[in-house]
């Protein structure tokens, strides 16, 4: 008969008979608002962990809300032809996918009293799988009392005049610009104020994303610091707006550039009042760290703003699918069932879509091979040295600081760059031998 161990008692030493086992669930399922043609559902565990599942699969879990045992559910999902993800109910994959998972747990009798099935608060740290480095900063209690506040910014006058706000000033300072001849290039001394005021509108960035979930009735975690593949970044934690419309997200995916047009109206301002080549230059990175933003290829607001107004929770993942099955041949049924579901239109804009996100990341790897190795090495031969020979004869002073900067920066993207090489080899041998 099937063995599971017994995780639950701390111990390798007695493991279930599977099939004479009590199952259960204690997990909460959500509706999801995509462009599938069948209904999909977002399952949170008591752990807070989510999936996605299609309406068989929440069947499956709506019938584990009370204790059945493992007999029960295979001859259940035999007589309702129930399935997960496409596969089939049967011991291994009870062990394999619903145990695992978290999403089924063993069970005796009597219940438990408490309720489990309330997941826990959205954990502080470890749940930012997409974040090589990652350090909470802000958590939601200090960042609370402001985003109420400024959740007045999402109500429909507060958008309203936030638009136009931001199209009057921008569209002055370009006229302003237009006719100007003097050069605004900034001083040595204005670049370190430069570098203060955007990290200031990166915050402001992220306090966009925590307003607009208030402002909706989602949970927002705290805001940190973290490397992204190999990109300095700030974070908020708006996992809990998956519970909301596509319309609701979207609004969500966009308030962080949004605050941003905003932090650069007011600059826009002082500009016109006070020219000078800091204020200008302000403006003008603002701009560029939009632009950036819009990116869809990795996952900063331009990918969610892609997903959700196609109605796809992952648009890297659908592209790893369809990868899969034209490179390397898996005709497995499964694997493209979730894109048979969409419209025809979405389905051709995901295949484009994931073309494009192919060389996108191969002009990435590119990149990191081609300049960051090369730069890392160099800076490591030659610019270390002489920052050591600076500290020791102590010369503390801005050309040492820049220098030190300069050092950590390159760090990083090493470091995020050589990972993500790194992770990108793995993942393709490993579906090599599956396949």
């Amino acid at each position: 008969m099937p063995k599971v161990w017994n995780a639950a008692r701390g111990n390798d030493e007695t493991p279930y008979d599977l099939s004479a086992s009590m199952l259960r669930t204690r997990v909460q399922i959500l509706p999801l608002d995509t462009a599938y043609s069948q209904a999909r559902f977002q399952v949170i565990t008591p752990d807070n962990k989510r999936f996605e599942i299609d309406n068989s699969a929440r069947c499956l879990l709506d019938y584990l809300q009370k204790p059945r045992t493992t007999a029960d559910l295979l001859a259940a999902a035999e007589r309702e032809r129930w399935q997960f993800g496409g596969a089939t109910i049967d011991f291994a994959f009870i062990q394999e996918q619903l145990l695992k998972r978290g999403l089924v747990e063993l069970c005796g009798l009597p219940i438990d009293s408490d309720d489990r099935a309330i997941p826990k608060p959205m954990a502080s740290g470890g749940r930012y799988t997409f974040l090589w480095l990652h350090y909470d900063i802000f958590e939601r209690a200090m960042l609370q009392p402001v985003t109420r506040i400024l959740a007045v910014l999402f109500s429909h006058v507060g958008i309203l005049l936030g638009v136009l706000f931001t199209i009057v000033t921008h569209a002055l300072l370009l006229d302003s610009l237009w006719r100007t001849t003097t050069p605004v290039t900034p001083s040595a001394e204005d670049w370190w104020i430069l570098v203060g005021i955007l990290y200031g509108s990166v915050l402001w960035h992220e306090l966009g994303h925590a307003a607009a979930c208030e402002r909706f009735g989602a949970e927002h975690g705290p805001i940190g610091v973290g490397l992204f593949l190999v990109y300095p970044v700030m974070y908020c934690n708006v996992t809990d707006t998956w519970k909301l419309s596509r319309t609701q997200r979207i609004t969500v995916d966009i308030a962080g550039i949004y605050f941003h047009c905003l932090f650069a109206s007011v600059f826009c301002i002082l500009a016109l009042r006070h020219p000078s080549p800091l204020l200008f230059w302000v403006v003008a990175s603002v701009w560029g760290m939009i632009m950036f933003n819009l990116n869809p290829f990795f996952k900063f607001d331009g990918y969610w703003v892609l997903s959700d107004l196609l109605g796809i929770s992952s648009l890297h993942r659908i592209s790893t699918v369809l990868w899969r099955r034209t490179l390397l041949l898996n005709r497995d049924p499964r694997a493209y069932r979730e894109i048979r579901e969409l419209p025809r239109k979405i389905r051709l804009t995901v295949f484009s879509y994931s073309a494009v996100y192919a060389v996108a990341m191969a002009y990435f790897a590119e990149r990191i091979v081609c300049w960051i190795v090369p730069r890392f090495v160099s800076l490591l031969t030659k610019d270390l040295p002489k920052i050591l020979l600076r500290i020791e004869a102590k010369q503390f002073d801005a050309i040492l600081l820049a220098q030190v900067f300069q050092l950590l920066l390159v760090l990083l993207f090493a470091y995020g760059g050589l990972l993500f090489l790194t992770t990108g080899i793995i993942a393709i041998f490993r579906a090599l031998r599956k396949t």
